[in-house]
């Protein structure tokens, strides 16, 4: 059971020198951008295995990070950052030194021109995960961001995606990824652990993300099967809100270079 983030300034005090650890922040600025597992972790920051596995267990705790076994390699587990749990404490930790230090929520992305970046979706079969992910995030960006998905295996979309997007998904199909070889995409978010592993480095991308989710299609229940989409389709939306973050933030710095 995570413990609790309070408004105590004592509490405040030992969460912030937490966040100040300079293993913890680098493992915070590196899981911001993309579900990793153990072995890239040391790989990437160059930090021993024990030392990232206390670390790691620290935030579990806290509840700043979450943690799943890879449906591709048992052996793996995928770290995940929970975003709304790291903005409620930093939050917090602000409102305990002075309640005028209140962090604003980020604005809407607006559809703008200078927007129109473009992200691709990969999973094994493209038939649940990265379907509903591109039409949320088309949805979503309200058409700023051109959306598009694909498999490493393509079978066809599964008829309960229609159930949680309706007419958006009437004109979908399941697409592999060789038809967007060649192409740059900004961003290129696998979805699924297999996918990760079969694709784990995409020519054209600009970016490559991680979201490691659960396969909503392989619970075996029918009526529990649905509520699996529902709820994938939630982490999705929320994921894409914290994507949609930092493609604004790039653009806010690359319009300021130009102004400059």
């Amino acid at each position: 059971m995570s413990t609790p983030v309070t408004t105590d300034y004592d509490d405040a005090h030992a969460f912030l020198r937490i966040l100040a650890d300079d293993v913890v922040w680098k493992l915070i600025k590196t899981l911001a951008a993309s579900d990793v597992h153990l072995r890239d972790l040391q790989a990437r920051l160059g930090v021993q295995a024990e030392v990232l596995e206390g670390r790691l267990k620290q935030l579990e705790q806290l509840g700043l990070v979450s943690s799943r076994a890879s449906d591709a390699d048992v052996r793996l587990r995928y770290y995940r950052l929970q975003v709304d749990r790291l903005h409620a404490g930093v939050q917090q930790v602000l409102s305990s030194l002075h309640p005028s230090l209140q962090l604003a929520p980020a604005p809407e992305m607006a559809p703008t021109e200078a927007a129109r970046q473009r992200v691709l979706f990969l999973c094994t079969e493209n038939s649940a995960r990265s379907q509903l992910a591109e039409v949320l995030l088309r949805q979503i960006s309200r058409g700023s961001v051109e959306a598009y998905s694909a498999g490493t295996q393509p079978g066809t979309v599964n008829p309960l995606v229609a159930e949680i997007l309706g007419e958006a998904a009437q004109e979908l199909r399941s697409k592999h990824v060789d038809e967007f070889q060649g192409q740059h995409f900004d961003y290129v978010v696998t979805v699924c652990d297999r996918a990760r592993e079969a694709c784990p480095s995409f020519a054209g991308a600009g970016r490559q993300v991680h979201w490691s989710i659960p396969d909503p299609a392989a619970v075996p229940d029918e009526e529990a099967r649905l509520r699996a989409f529902s709820v994938t389709a939630c982490e999705l939306t929320q994921r894409i809100r914290y994507l949609l973050t930092f493609i604004e933030a790039r653009q806010r710095a690359t319009r300021s270079v130009a102004v400059s």
